[in-house]
Parts: structure tokens; sequence; C-alpha cells
């Protein structure tokens, strides 16, 4: 058994090296304190290659020699600021955990990593395709059209409610998509929707061209899955009647659905004299768009 070497008072303030024992013996102080002066460093090592000091400003713990500085704790290992709040503490065979202001932001889990609050950076790598959990940008987006025109005699309001195709030129429809019925839409699911209709007409009612004042393309809705009104419409016309003319509005409006059940929508439009909605199998002349925005 290695001898035991018993220092009562080291006081090495004048920075004068002191060896006290030999190889394989145990120093034992036996007052309070061990003071060493700023700069005053403790060398642990053959060659001192670890080295614990103090100088004015800083504290160190300096390996100096080849291989790893480790620092091991059967259960936990932590660092604390000068208060004991955590800023690190790391857990045998389970998890490291990172803090800010003594509140964890950081963890490393089984298959990864969990982030509390906001992760922020300046650049990403990879394409992203093997994340999961993520909800994409646009989740619903339908379009529809009317196939076929539309007479409309004389004035007032109109809905249009027949001849409603899904558009399937250049177009799929992205989620689940709208429900059509006499022309009524019912959305899939509650949300923030952006509907948009554009609507294409003639001055000819079928027998003859008249001059319009005013032509109005609405969007209504309603929240009892009976009664109608517009929330949103725009306004063309046509002053000629000589010979039969062609015009065409726009009008969108974002609405919010809270009950898929109730709220639904139709087109109309409200005019001055009788003309035609135009329509078509093939292209966009008439019709509207849905696309979901984000939860309601």
């Amino acid at each position: 058994m290695a001898s035991v070497l018993k220092v009562d008072k080291l006081d090495p303030q004048s920075g004068t090296a002191l060896e006290i024992g030999t190889s394989g013996d145990t120093i034992s102080i036996g007052g309070t304190n061990l003071d060493l002066g700023d700069s005053k460093k403790i060398r642990l090592g053959a060659s001192q290659d670890l080295e614990i000091y103090h100088d004015a400003s800083n504290s160190y713990i300096h390996d100096t020699g080849t291989g790893y500085l480790l620092i091991k704790g059967s259960q936990v290992v932590g660092i604390q600021d000068a208060n004991g709040n955590a800023m690190i503490t790391a857990t045998a065979g389970t998890d490291v955990k990172l803090y800010y202001d003594n509140s964890q932001k950081f963890a490393t889990v089984t298959g990864g990593a969990t982030v509390t609050g906001v992760c922020t950076a300046t650049s990403f790598a990879g394409n992203g395709s093997a994340l999961t959990g993520l909800t994409p940008g646009i989740t619903e987006y339908d379009q529809w059209r009317i196939t076929a025109d539309a007479a409309q005699t004389g004035s007032g309001r109109t809905v249009l409610t027949a001849n409603w195709e899904r558009s399937d030129t250049n177009f799929e429809v992205i989620g689940s998509g709208m429900s059509e019925s006499s022309g009524i839409f019912t959305f899939p699911s509650t949300g923030k929707w952006l509907v948009q209709s554009g609507q294409m007409w003639s001055s000819y009612d079928g027998s003859s061209n008249y001059a319009h004042v005013y032509v109005y393309h609405e969007i209504q809705n309603t929240t009892d899955d009976s009664s109608y009104g517009r929330i949103a419409r725009s306004v063309s016309s046509n002053s000629n009647a000589a010979a039969e003319y062609y015009q065409n509005g726009y009008v969108s409006t974002m609405i919010d659905i809270t009950d898929v059940s109730n709220d639904k929508v139709c087109i109309s439009a409200y005019r001055a004299n009788g003309l035609t909605w135009k329509g078509s199998s093939s292209a966009q002349d008439t019709g509207v768009s849905f696309m979901k925005l984000g939860d309601t």
C-alpha cells in the first residue's frame, strides 16, 4: 500500500515549486483550502499535460496533451451558472439537454433531437423528402367550370346551377376537393378559403343583342344551408347593342368556413338585360376555384 504524506499547511503564493512525496504516494491536505494566486497552476500528468488555474479575468481547465479531455459522472454531468441554474445536463445512457436562462430548449432523444421553441437557420442541406409531421403549403385546391353556354333572358339575378364539372384540362385536384350540387358548393373541411370566379359573357341572349349598363359577377354564401347573400362582386358593362360583344368579369374573396354542413357558396350574376354565359368543356371560360389558405 502506498504511503500517505500529510501536509497541514501549503502556501505556494511565492510561486516556488514544491514537490511532496514520490510516485505512488497520496498527499492529504489537512487544512480547509488550497489557495493559489492568479495564474498559479495545478499541473497534473508526467508532462504536466492538464492545468487548472485562474488568471485575473477567467478560470481554465486546460488540456495541453494528446487524447480527450473527459469529464465522467456515474449518473448526471451538469454545468450550471453561479446561481445554480442549469445550462447543460447530460444523463448517462439517455439524453443531453441545453438550457436558455434555466429553460430547456434542446434535448437529444432516441430518434434524433427535440427543439422547444423556434429553430432558426441561415440555410438547410438536403431536399426535405424524409421529413415527417409537416403540413404542406397547399392542402386543398379545386377548380370547376360550366361546360355549355347558359342563356339568360331579361334582367335580374341568376345562380349558375347547371352544367358544372371539375376541370380536367391540365388540372388535377389537390386534396379531397369540393362537392357540387345544382351550383351549390360544399367545402371538404373547415378553414380559411380563397374563392375566385371568372365569368365570360356575350351580349346575345339567344334571340337578340342587348346593351348592358351593368353586369354584376357575384359570389354568394350561406351559413345555415338555406339563406344566401352576396359576399363579393365585380362589375362589367357593354354599351353597344348593334352586334354580339363579349365581356368578362373576375371576383374573389376569402371566407372562413367553420361548419361544412351549413357554410356553402354559389356563383351568381345580376344583370340589366339578357345575356349568355359562355361555357366550355376544354377551357375555363366561366368557372370558380377554391384554395384552402389555412386553418380556421
